[in-house]
């Protein structure tokens, strides 16, 4: 029978990035997808939050993002037409993640499976197989098995060392693994069940030639111009109350309710239209026939959360562990980020002289892997419904206020963006969580920042990749320069911590505060960085968010801290004072990936 580390079953987002991120750390996986083609439905349509970080590293960088994406810079909320002033903007372009990247992007989730699927073929260790529908999946003592047919019929076995479902909420994994378990999904911290009209809409611009009686040509507008007013820029949030028949409608005529609603959002008033002195006689209305309606139809969404996210040897991850309201952009994001968390514990996992070495116990590594992804789900969720209560708004003195409050807030930039960090910012990361692969009483579960930084020989790139590329779970970051007695004492405690490099990085990554050549201490095993002042990068030709801050990396740490574990999925697993107390945490890791 052929055997992998990993099976992956599912070609999605989630399946696709986990396969890439296993490769990095040289695991072979099989992914097996049931259709041949990737599935043109725009399904996915945002980017949000830390996912962005998580797609650098994997190969899909902010400028490839927008060859396929367009970077949201706001995001508005209407009342009863989005062609109406919004009652309130939020600005999406500014750095308050602290990442320098971007907080959200519109993405056709088509185009991003492509660009995976892409990276998935320069690497040696995953294969991708469409066309092969999983039949039955069966648990051996220190495996999984998994009988698939492929597009001739024929039916084949493959054994993994772990089988992960990345097949979606009605997934043959969950399914037939799972559920007889007692694994379902229930209804997560948050209650959120409606039913939408889901609709993807094709807009071409009318022209003067393809609509020569369109009233705003004689008024002098361009068609580029047209579009701007019709189709503002910016994400559109809209909340109209309907009749209590409208659902019942749109079931049985979902196209004809779809441009029923449309009408209000297609049609401006003719005193808005004024251009160079004039105005139409009349309201204007955006072409119909300019829509093609790709898809329309009711959809019912729900927020739920598998009860259990793994057992033994099978994972569940993205929609198959979990599914949300359609107003966050974060289900594409969290199954990335379960993908990204997971990636270096099968890493481990999967070497099986490490196991013994080291006695690691899988379902400890994946049981708390599940707790702090369950923290963040809880947590995009909580975000999501921020979104829904302003969306669901349906009161005007509470749409009038918070009109007011943005006004306001434009006189008074710094205390907006001071809010909106706080708001924004997750720096927190898992903190809050009894348990996890992080030292909480040492400082450890916050989130570390992302900034530009130079290393000594004058390469730029995003301080992630720092920690990425060592291919270690934990590197140890010294925040300021270091003398040659403390570098000798420091490597001293690393060679003695006993500690494989899988574990632990050989490199020590020092994060200096200036360019100045003294005090610095040469070593192979030691990476120097700087971080970069924006009118550097600005003449390399980077371009910043607005507020980007390269002081932000080390504002995330205590005051009095001196060296930091970071894992590479950007979370700080302790903190130190001194040398000695970074050697306990050697000692504490070490247990805690060992501990029954």
């Amino acid at each position: 029978m052929e055997t992998t580390d990993v099976i992956i079953v599912g070609a999605g987002p989630s399946g696709l990035a986990l396969a890439l991120a296993l490769s990095y750390y040289k695991v072979r996986s099989v992914i097996l997808e049931k259709n041949r083609d990737i599935c043109q439905d725009p399904r996915g349509i945002a980017l949000a939050g830390d996912s962005h970080r998580i797609m650098e590293l994997l190969g899909i960088s902010s400028s490839k993002l927008s060859e396929f994406g367009q970077t949201l810079k706001a995001i508005h909320f209407h009342r009863d037409s989005f062609n109406n002033k919004p009652f309130l903007s939020v600005d999406s372009y500014s750095d308050y993640h602290n990442q320098s990247l971007p907080g959200a992007t519109l993405i056709l989730q088509p185009r991003l499976e492509e660009e995976l699927r892409s990276l998935l073929q320069s690497s040696a260790y995953t294969q991708l197989r469409t066309e092969c529908a999983v039949t039955s999946c069966r648990e051996g003592v220190d495996s999984m098995e998994v009988s698939f047919t492929t597009s001739d019929g024929a039916s084949t076995d493959l054994r993994g060392k772990y089988l992960v479902g990345a097949d979606g909420k009605r997934g043959i994994v969950r399914k037939a693994v799972l559920q007889p378990r007692g694994v379902e999904q229930v209804e997560g911290k948050i209650h959120y069940a409606a039913k939408w009209v889901a609709a993807n809409l094709r807009i071409t611009i009318p022209t003067p030639k393809s609509h020569p009686y369109f009233p705003l040509w004689k008024l002098g507008y361009k068609p580029e111009e047209v579009w701007d007013i019709f189709w503002p820029e910016g994400f559109q949030f809209e909340y109209e109350l309907t009749s209590d028949t409208f659902w019942d409608e749109a079931e049985k005529d979902a196209l004809k309710q779809l441009e029923a609603r449309m009408e209000p959002h297609l049609t401006i008033p003719a005193a808005r239209l004024r251009h160079h002195g004039i105005k139409p006689q009349r309201p204007v209305r955006f072409p119909w026939d300019c829509v093609e309606v790709l898809r329309c139809a009711p959809a019912y969404f729900s927020h739920r959360v598998a009860n259990q996210w793994s057992h033994n040897r099978t994972i569940l991850i993205g929609d198959a562990a979990h599914v949300f309201p359609p107003f966050g952009a974060q289900g594409i994001a969290n199954g990335i980020r379960d993908s990204h968390a997971l990636s270096w514990r099968l890493a481990l996992l999967c070497d099986e002289s490490l196991c013994t070495r080291l006695s690691l116990q899988p379902h400890k590594l994946l049981d708390d892997w599940a707790l702090e992804r369950r923290k963040g789900v809880d947590d995009a969720m909580t975000m999501t419904m921020r979104n829904g209560l302003l969306l669901s708004n349906k009161s005007g003195y509470i749409a009038a206020f918070l009109s007011v409050l943005g006004s306001v807030f434009g006189y008074l930039p710094r205390l907006r963006d001071c809010i909106a960090r706080r708001a924004l910012m997750d720096n927190d990361g898992y903190a809050g969580l009894d348990r996890g692969f992080f030292l909480a009483d040492q400082h450890g579960a916050g989130k570390t920042a992302q900034i530009w930084v130079k290393m000594a020989d004058g390469t730029v790139l995003l301080s992630d990749h720092i920690f990425w590329k060592s291919a270690s779970i934990l590197t140890v970051l010294v925040l300021g320069s270091v003398t040659a007695q403390e570098a000798s004492e420091l490597k001293e405690v690393i060679d003695s911590g006993d500690l494989p490099p899988n574990i632990l990085a050989e490199n020590v990554v020092i994060l200096r505060g200036d360019e100045s050549p003294c005090d610095s201490v040469t070593a192979p095993w030691i990476s120097e960085l700087f971080p970069c002042r924006s009118d550097d990068l600005e003449k390399r030709g980077v371009a910043l968010l607005r507020g980007y801050d390269p002081a932000s990396f080390r504002r995330r740490f205590h005051s009095s801290t001196r060296y930091v574990l970071v894992r590479p999925d950007f979370v700080v697993f302790s903190q130190a004072k001194s040398i000695e107390e970074l050697a306990g945490q050697f000692g504490q890791a070490k247990k805690l990936v060992a501990q029954k």
